[in-house]
Order: structure tokens, then C-alpha cells, then sequence
């Protein structure tokens, strides 16, 4: 085993092979080296927690909110449990997150937690060689381990309950009452446990290090078996039904392909130092998995489709309700700018049909659809147009969630009034801007008299040029309205009235 040696007078330290400044920050290892290849068991623990950012779930318990992002070889970031760094929603306290160390096998014993973690803990927590101290943060430092026996990890549970529930006087009294004493509420393998964690040597000049820092350092210490390498697992079989609940189909083959294919992002990740967050690891997976929403996003997006569909059940896209005008040239050029750009703008003249063609682009192309009038957006701020909508999640991040395509439309932007303006310039610019959003699109249209002067604005407002390329919209040819006249019952075209003559 590697061991940690301070060296005072050179100053430096190491640990697990690598050299660490007393003062200036530690010295970067390489992340290709400590990256490494043929981690199978590191592997299925990140794809674990990519299958938490992905479900809404949360292997590291209910105390943790959702987890945002998962980092990896985070070293030079200031981590010593450096394999993984998971992310969380801040919470009232603030940013919380977790370094975790992943050690295949046995790791803790009836003697306690191995020495160089217990030392990389106390490094962490007294700010040694890192940028970034454990103490007075809300983070905190996770061994995985492959195995735990069970009396271990029972003693594990209760001596960390009685940490975070009790004074830290109160548990250090428990712990240090004689072993022959009838009324003792500590076991040996708590007391064993706990003495693992004492402040190493090497780190007692260093500050606060007695029994009372070691209770407050064993708050922000977690301990997490996952048995993939045992037959059978009972963390696989929660895997397997987790990745069933995140498809759509609830498929058990496909459920055992979601999680390969998890398996293999992560190996792909980790020799890298890559990062992943929610929407970038939808855009890894999307178009091969027919996924369910986030449930964190699902409440926002009933509401987004219920107010989408009221404004789209006024626009009419057939004639007497028996059939469509022929638009399929106008449908195909707004559907090319689509692909292409990401952005269709429709301008044409009144009574063209702009509502009704991107009606019509929903109905045919998405599953998921933001449709924004110039009264919603009529705010001083984006986060003033959320509240009026009742969103708990800002838009631009529910749109970056979402697992398929989705259309963002802004109808009729000729009305808009100023502030209605900005602000829809201000979502195209961000949304465009932001990572993992190639998703998502842009459907505007305006009349024709005003295209040019609402571009002008949109684009001094930030929304890219490129996006607002105009997609012209003619007036139906007469002929076609009046060769569907012909078919609508009682219309005066049927009957050869004046409105069939030709004009």
C-alpha cells in the first residue's frame, strides 16, 4: 500500500505516488495516467452515477439532491478522492458536491478505513497541497468500495448517524466509555471505525486535529458498496430497473442496452478528464434511446404543452374543416432551414398562413414544443416571463433537457411589443450559445411589411443573423382555394357561384 510521507523541510508531501506543494498547490499528475485503462469496476460506478443525472435518482442517498454534473480524473481541480467529482443542485447551504475514490474489493475491515484514504481525507479537510478544504464546505468525500461486510457496514450507518444527529462531545463520551461497561452504546467495530479516521501524524501541526475535528470530518465522509462484481448483484438488478424507467417503452432489452451503453460513455470519459452534464449526456444518447423526460422537468413541460396547446387551437390549417391548401413547397423550404440552421423565419402577408404552416411543422416533426406569445414574453426579465408562466425551472434549461427534438416558436413577432422583443432576442442568443442545444429550434414569423425592421431588432437584441434568414410565405394561389372550394358543402364555389368565376 502507498503511503503518504510529509517532508517539512523540502516542502512537500505525497501521496499515492504523487508530489504535492505545501504551498503553492499540488503538483498536476497527468490525467491520461490517472486515467488509466481496464477499470471495469470504476466504469460501472460512473455509468451508475450517469444513470442518477439521467433518471433523477441519487446513489449516494436522500440527504443529496439531484445531481447536475459528473466530472472525471479531477485532480487538477483540487480533489484528492479525484476518480469522480459529482455535482449537485445547490441546496439552502449552498453548493454541495462529492469526490469519490473507487476501490475495487474489500477497502474497510473490522480495522477500519485504509490508511492512505483516511490520509487524502485529512489533507482535503485541512486545505493541504489543495486549493479547495474540506472543512467549513458543504462537500464531501465518498469511498466506493466493491465489498463490505455486513456487520461493517451496520457499525458504517450508525456511527455516521449518530455523528450528523448528535453533539460531537456527546458521541467522543459514547466512544470513549470502557469496553466492559454494561451501558456502553458503542460497539467495537464503531470504536475501531472511528479511531481509523484519528488526524494522521504527518497532519497534527496543522490545525484543528483532535477527537471533536475527526467527528466533524466524519460528517462529510460517506462509505458506498456497490456489489457489481458479485453474482448475483443486487446493484446491477437496481440498474437494470432504473434504466427501464428512464426509457419510454420500459423494454428490458433495451434497458440492458441503455445501460451498456452508459458503461461505454464512462470508460470513454475517464481517460480524458471529461465532464458530463444532463443535456450533454442527452445529446450522447439521443437518437438511440427513445428516453423519458426528467422527472425534475416533467411538471414544467405539462405546462409549457398545456399553454402551447391553448394558443394553438385557435389556428386553423384546414378550409371548412375538410382539407388542407397544397403548401407542401412552402412546408419543405421551412423544414430545409430547420436542418440546416436550426431557425426557420416565415414572413409573409396577412392571411398568408404563417400560424397555420408552423402549425403544421409541430403537428409533423415535434413531440415537444415551446410556444411563446408577444403578451408572455412582454417583461423587463426572463425570469419574470418563468414566473408568469408557473415554471420551477428556468426555460432555457427545461428546453436543454429535453429528450427529443423541440421547437421554440415565436408567432406573429411584428406585435411584439419592445421588451417582448428583448426578450425573445435574449433566448435565441442564450439558447443558441449554450452546450447540448443543437435540439433545439426556432420557428418565428412576422409580416412581411415589418420582416427587415424585427430582424434589425432581433439581432441587436443578440439573436444570431444567421437564424433570421428569411423563409417567404406567399398568399395561396387562387386556383387552389378555388379548386378546394369546389369539395366544401354548401360553399358557393360548389355551386358554381360567383366566388368560382375567375377574377
Amino acid at each position: 500500500m502507498r503511503e503518504l510521507h510529509d517532508n517539512p523541510e523540502l516542502g512537500w508531501w505525497t501521496y499515492e505516488g504523487t508530489e504535492y506543494s505545501r504551498d503553492a498547490g499540488r503538483r498536476k499528475a497527468p490525467v491520461g495516467l490517472t486515467g488509466g485503462e481496464g477499470f471495469g469496476f470504476e466504469t460501472s460506478v460512473a455509468a451508475r452515477f450517469l444513470l442518477d443525472l439521467l433518471g433523477g435518482t441519487n446513489s449516494l442517498g436522500i440527504d443529496f439532491r439531484r445531481i447536475v454534473r459528473v466530472d472525471w480524473q479531477t485532480r487538477d481541480a483540487g480533489w484528492l478522492a479525484d476518480d469522480l467529482v459529482v455535482t449537485f443542485t445547490p441546496g439552502p447551504s449552498g453548493d454541495r458536491a462529492a469526490g469519490i475514490s473507487i476501490k475495487s474489493g474489500r477497502q474497510v475491515t473490522a480495522a477500519g478505513f485504509p490508511a492512505n484514504f483516511v490520509a487524502a481525507v485529512w489533507a482535503q479537510w485541512l486545505g493541504v497541497g489543495t486549493p479547495g478544504p474540506l472543512a467549513g464546505s458543504n462537500d464531501v468525500l465518498v469511498l466506493v468500495t466493491g465489498e463490505l461486510a455486513q456487520n461493517v457496514e451496520a457499525a458504517r450507518s450508525r456511527l455516521l448517524r449518530e455523528a450528523l444527529e448528535t453533539t460531537p462531545e456527546r458521541l467522543i463520551a459514547r466512544l470513549s466509555s470502557p469496553k466492559e461497561d454494561e451501558g456502553s452504546q458503542a460497539s467495537e467495530l464503531q470504536r475501531a471505525l472511528f479511531g481509523s479516521l484519528r488526524c494522521p501524524k504527518e497532519f497534527r501541526h496543522r490545525g484543528e486535529t483532535d477527537e471533536k475535528a475527526t467527528v466533524h470530518l466524519l460528517r462529510q465522509v460517506r462509505l458506498v458498496p456497490f456489489d457489481y462484481e458479485t453474482t448475483p448483484s443486487r446493484r446491477l438488478d437496481e440498474a437494470a430497473a432504473d434504466c427501464q424507467r428512464v426509457l419510454r417503452s420500459g423494454d428490458p432489452a433495451g434497458a440492458g442496452e441503455l445501460w451498456k451503453r452508459l458503461r461505454a460513455i464512462a470508460d470513454e470519459k475517464r481517460p480524458a478528464g471529461r465532464s458530463l452534464d444532463l443535456p450533454e449526456l442527452l445529446q450522447e444518447l439521443r437518437g438511440q434511446f427513445d428516453l423519458a423526460g426528467h422527472p425534475d422537468f416533467a411538471r414544467d413541460w405539462d405546462t409549457l404543452a398545456e399553454r402551447s396547446q391553448e394558443e394553438m387551437s385557435d389556428i386553423r390549417t384546414d378550409i371548412g374543416g375538410q382539407t388542407h391548401l397544397p403548401r407542401q413547397d412552402v412546408l419543405a423550404a421551412a423544414q430545409s432551414a430547420l436542418n440546416q440552421r436550426g431557425a426557420c423565419f416565415l414572413a409573409g402577408e396577412s392571411g398568408s398562413g404563417k400560424s397555420a404552416l408552423a402549425k403544421e411543422i409541430v403537428a409533423e416533426r415535434y413531440r415537444r414544443v415551446i410556444w411563446l406569445t408577444g403578451q408572455m414574453l412582454d417583461h423587463g426579465a426572463r425570469s419574470e416571463v418563468e414566473r408568469g408562466l408557473h415554471l420551477n425551472q428556468p426555460i432555457i434549461e427545461i428546453a436543454r433537457a429535453s429528450p427529443v427534438p423541440c421547437l421554440i416558436v415565436f408567432d406573429g413577432v411584428e406585435a411584439y411589443a419592445e421588451r417582448a422583443l428583448r426578450v425573445a432576442g435574449h433566448f435565441i442568443r442564450d439558447i443558441h450559445g449554450s452546450t447540448a442545444a443543437g435540439h433545439i429550434h426556432f420557428l418565428l414569423s412576422a409580416q412581411v411589411e415589418t420582416a427587415n425592421r424585427t430582424i434589425r431588432r432581433l439581432a441587436e437584441f443578440g439573436a444570431p443573423p444567421p437564424l433570421l434568414e428569411v423563409t417567404p410565405v406567399p398568399r395561396p394561389l387562387l386556383d387552389d382555394v378555388r379548386l378546394i372550394a369546389r369539395h366544401i358543402p354548401g360553399s358557393a364555389g360548389q355551386h358554381g357561384g360567383p366566388s368560382s368565376r375567375p377574377c
